[in-house]
């Protein structure tokens, strides 16, 4: 008898253990939404505040995605709250997560666009680099198929 109440047991563990880990993910997920909601309404009366908001609901995303919750919408909620909180890099990041995940969806789509539009680098060339755009000018110049009629002749 207590062979079969082992075996009984052994075999449903595995089922009340993975039906545990599934209602993880999705209070998880409960909770971000509704600390998103939280932030929006925060953010609407006061933007620095709302901006620190968006900081915890990033992390609150971060914890689904680390207890198994990970998918395209998932990761665009993730890029609007670093958005939000103005982590640029961060955001750019979890939206092309997302792209690759769903590539099809126009909204991760537009929002990795805008995100990049918003990241502002720019990188002035050096001294070298000038120095070798002049002695090099000739580059978008000369065609390629003469250059390489000049290394089959030479």
């Amino acid at each position: 008898m207590k062979v079969l109440i082992a075996v009984v047991l052994a075999c449903c563990a595995p089922l009340v253990l993975a039906q545990a880990v599934d209602s993880a993910p999705a209070d998880l997920l409960e909770r971000a939404e509704s600390a998103y909601a939280g932030a929006m309404e925060i953010s609407e009366r006061d933007r620095a505040a709302g901006r620190e908001a968006f900081v915890g609901v990033a992390a609150a995303y971060r914890a689904l995605i680390d207890a198994g919750g990970n998918n395209a919408a998932v990761q665009r909620n993730l890029g609007n709250a670093y958005l939000a909180s103005g982590e640029l890099g961060e955001a750019v990041v979890a939206y092309r997560r997302a792209h690759r995940l769903d590539p099809h969806d126009g909204r991760i789509a537009d929002a990795l666009a805008a995100a990049r539009e918003r990241v502002r680098s720019s990188v002035a060339p050096g001294v070298r680099t000038r120095a070798e755009d002049a002695l090099l000018w000739w580059r978008g110049v000369v065609p390629r198929a003469w250059l390489a009629g000049l290394g089959l002749v030479g």
